[in-house]
């Protein structure tokens, strides 16, 4: 089990990844590498037990699964405050 920052992390980096519908521009978002962002994501799929994302060497596009689950993290994330 990863530790919680790491966990926010694998987050942070799914929730660019289904916004921009790239790794590469949400590396460049979050300021880390495509290896880290991927890394950060096939992390988080093993967590979950599902595909969140399908790639390809040019696209990545949400999973039914990976529209699921942004819709739940987005929902969360509105819910918790902030400080």
């Amino acid at each position: 089990m990863r530790d919680n920052m790491s966990r926010l992390e694998d987050l942070e980096a799914f929730i660019h990844i289904a916004e921009s519908g790239s790794l590469t521009r949400a590396a460049t978002r979050l300021n880390r590498s495509l290896q880290a962002v991927s890394r950060s994501l096939t992390s988080l799929e093993v967590d979950v037990g599902l595909q969140l994302v399908h790639r390809t060497t040019r696209h990545s596009a949400l999973s039914e699964a990976g529209q699921a689950f942004y819709r739940r993290v987005k929902r969360k994330r509105r819910l918790r405050p902030i400080g």
